[in-house]
């Protein structure tokens, strides 16, 4: 992991609260056996890499904008789908730690934008009611991930956008 990886993890909400460690005891707590559990770990590892990539797109990039997204044909919970289609400044003070995800499952994703994005509404300010960040998600737990990975392979049921 690139340096730079470690201090935007530190930073984001999500990411500063959760280790490999913490990660395998929920899989496992969740049921899985151990082949579903180094599956996850792989899902994991590289969903972690993607998001880093792009919040280290918005960190480097503080003249552009960041896009709240509701995964598409994904089910979240209120406060995420409210987030859907809100746009910030990506200079916002303290934004890394208030960006989503909010959760393992979180179906709220960050996007980066040179321009905002015209099915998107430009804010100023964050809204003051944003989730806490918590290991999993109440609208898509880690059980359902596991199932869903049993009956179709993945273990998210949408891609962003």
């Amino acid at each position: 992991m690139p340096d730079n990886y470690a201090n935007i993890a530190a930073r984001h909400g999500l990411l500063g609260i959760l280790s490999g460690q913490v990660i395998w005891n929920l899989v496992e707590d969740a049921g899985a056996s151990p082949d579903e559990v180094e599956q996850f770990m792989d899902w994991y590892f590289a969903w972690r890499e993607h998001l880093l990539e792009t919040l280290q797109r918005i960190d480097e990039t503080p003249s552009g904008f960041v896009a709240f997204r509701v995964c598409k044909g994904a089910h979240a919970c209120d406060a995420c789908d409210a987030l859907d289609g809100i746009c910030v400044p990506a200079s916002l003070p303290g934004l890394m730690e208030k960006l989503p995800p909010y959760a393992i499952g979180c179906r709220c994703l960050p996007e980066s934008c040179d321009s905002v994005p015209a099915d998107c509404t430009l804010t100023t300010a964050l809204p003051d009611t944003l989730p806490t960040p918590r290991p999993c998600c109440r609208s898509l737990p880690i059980t359902e991930m596991l199932h869903l990975f049993q009956t179709t392979g993945r273990f998210s049921p949408a891609q962003a956008g």
